[in-house]
C-alpha cells in the first residue's frame, strides 16, 4: 500500500512540475525571468519556512549552515537560472525532453564521485541517453538552438544538488532543506 501511495504521489508531483512549467512559459513572455524567480523564491520560501516552523525546526540552526548546505542552494540556484531562462527561451517540449538526461547524469556522477557501482548496461544505457540529447539539440545543425544549452546547465546543477544532498545532514529537516533552497532564488533572480 506505501509503494502505490508513494506512486500516486509521485505521479502528482511530476503533474504539478508540468502545470508549473507551463505557467513560467507563459508568464516569461510579459515578465522578466529574474522576476519570476524571485515570486518563486519568495512565496515558496514563506510557505517552507512556516512548515518548518509548524514542525518544530529551527531554520536558522548551525547543523543547517555547513558548507555543503550553500554549496546546494548555490546549484539549486544555477538549476533555477537556468531552467527558466530555458522556458522563456525555447520549446516547452525540447525543454522537457532534454531534462530527462537528468537521472543519467546523476547515474554517472554517483558512479564518479560517490563511488557506487555502475555496471555496463547501465554506462550504455547513459551512453545511449547522451545521445538522445545530441539528437534533440541538434548541435552543429542549422536548427540548432544555443538557447537549448540553458537545459543542459540545468540538468548538471540539478544532477550536483542531488548528488549534495546525498552529503548533508540527516538531521536537517526536509523543509529546512527546502526553505533554503527556495530562499536561494530571491537573490539569483535579483542578480538576473
Amino acid at each position: 500500500m506505501e509503494n502505490l501511495r508513494g506512486i500516486l504521489l509521485v505521479i502528482v508531483a511530476m503533474a504539478a512540475f508540468t502545470v508549473e512549467d507551463m505557467f513560467i512559459k507563459t508568464l516569461s513572455s510579459a515578465i522578466p525571468v529574474g522576476q519570476i524567480l524571485m515570486m518563486l523564491g519568495i512565496g515558496s520560501a514563506t510557505i517552507f519556512a512556516l512548515l518548518s516552523r509548524r514542525g518544530g525546526q529551527r531554520l536558522f540552526a548551525p547543523a543547517a549552515w555547513r558548507p555543503v548546505f550553500f554549496l546546494r542552494a548555490l546549484c539549486e540556484a544555477v538549476a533555477a537560472i537556468c531552467f527558466t531562462t530555458a522556458l522563456s527561451l525555447v520549446d516547452i517540449s525540447v525543454v522537457a525532453s532534454v531534462f530527462q538526461a537528468t537521472p543519467l547524469v546523476i547515474t554517472m556522477g554517483a558512479a564518479l564521485f560517490l563511488g557506487e557501482q555502475v555496471g555496463w548496461r547501465r554506462w550504455s544505457a547513459i551512453c545511449l541517453g547522451f545521445m538522445g540529447v545530441l539528437l534533440i539539440i541538434r548541435p552543429g545543425l542549422e536548427g540548432f538552438n544555443p538557447s537549448a544549452l540553458f537545459v543542459l546547465g540545468s540538468v548538471f546543477a540539478v544532477a550536483a544538488r542531488d548528488l549534495l544532498t546525498r552529503r548533508i545532514d540527516v538531521a536537517v529537516s526536509s523543509t529546512v532543506v527546502s526553505f533554503q533552497g527556495f530562499a536561494v532564488l530571491g537573490p539569483a533572480g535579483a542578480l538576473l
